[in-house]
């Protein structure tokens, strides 16, 4: 069943959360999590986002994004 469309936020702010298949890991070496957020800087860098905070495990990333 499809997910229902987000509803735009009044703040501008969204949780994103990605997490593995089965809540297996995403990320099984460190430097696949450097790359991940080294990927992450770049975009903010390049002023396509602008990330409030993050969290990432072997498991599972949050981000909290401001559009």
């Amino acid at each position: 069943m499809p997910r229902q469309a987000r509803i735009e936020s009044p703040t501008d702010y969204y949780h994103i959360m990605m997490r593995g298949t089965n809540r297996e890991n995403i990320f099984n070496k460190d430097e696949q999590k450097r790359f991940f957020l080294d990927s992450l800087k770049k975009q903010e860098e390049d002023q396509l986002i602008d990330i409030a905070a993050y969290c990432v495990m072997d498991n599972h990333v949050h981000i909290v994004v401001k559009a």
